[in-house]
């Protein structure tokens, strides 16, 4: 069976009423209409930066006339929210204890839902990391390492405390504000700290994709790919509970109808995970 997961940051900014000239309420209904035709019968789509109250929940009224339904246990100022038209337990969301600037207000966090499909278990985490400041850069990569190990450890006490028999897979998604190559496609030194501490089995997209840039950001003029969605069958679950790799991805950017700052300045990221 062929899940069909999502991943967008919707930037819904507390700190902004409009983007691109377009209200966050028109921009909930714009993103709305904009996913509709790449929803499939089995879809989970897990956004970043719903911060904004009333738009938040517009978006989550417009995407329930479409079957989705929300699955996550976050409070708003984490900005994390997932959505799926499956039947799902949300998992308690975890924030990261270290956050620098702005994002200690924002509740930089992790979170997921558990969803049982088919006899298959099936685990989507979303996460949003610490974004760059004026702060030294060396010290912005602290923090994002300190938060991909949270990260490792939430994901690895998640899947093993939960209970639930069959076979598992689990996907981890979002904006990593990681920029995973140079312009010359090479792997960066944070990507490859990334990977190595994420039990990365797939990087869908990259996987796919050798070659191509994948850039994610920004929606109008794109020059780096900071967000992901990976594979995490390499980590060290507990022996009772063995998680296996997707047995087949596609995974590619979303196409988003222009102009595409009046819903973004990311680009959402779409991957169909056979299971």
């Amino acid at each position: 069976m062929s899940i069909r997961v999502i991943t967008y940051n919707i930037k819904f900014l507390p700190t902004a009423e409009r983007i691109g000239g377009v209200h966050h309420r028109q921009r909930a209904d714009r993103i709305a209409a904009a996913l509709k035709p790449h929803l499939t019968a089995a879809t989970v789509v897990c956004f970043q930066e719903a911060f904004k109250g009333a738009p938040r929940r517009r978006l989550i009224k417009m995407l329930g006339r479409l079957g989705l339904v929300e699955q996550s246990l976050t409070p708003r100022l984490s900005g994390l929210l997932i959505v799926s038209n499956l039947r799902g337990n949300a998992i308690k969301f975890k924030e990261f204890d270290a956050q620098d600037g702005w994002d200690y207000w924002a509740r930089k966090s992790v979170c997921g839902a558990h969803f049982q499909v088919r006899g298959n278990n099936l685990f989507v985490f979303t996460t949003h990391l610490q974004s760059g400041t004026r702060a030294d850069p060396a010290w912005i990569q602290a923090i994002q390492q300190d938060q991909l190990r949270t990260i490792r450890s939430y994901v690895l006490s998640s899947v093993n405390d939960r209970p639930h028999a069959g076979p598992t897979r689990v996907a981890l998604c979002g904006d990593f504000n990681i920029r995973g190559e140079t312009e010359d496609v090479e792997p960066t030194p944070g990507y490859h700290y990334l990977c190595n501490q994420l039990g990365v089995a797939r990087d869908c997209y990259r996987q796919q994709h050798p070659a191509a840039p994948g850039w994610t950001y920004s929606s109008e003029s794109p020059s780096k790919r900071i967000d992901y969605m990976l594979d995490l069958a390499d980590l060290p679950f507990a022996a009772g509970k063995p998680v296996g790799r997707f047995s087949a991805t596609h995974c590619d950017l979303l196409r988003m109808p222009k102009p595409y700052p009046e819903f973004s300045d990311h680009r959402p990221l779409f991957a169909d995970l056979t299971i």
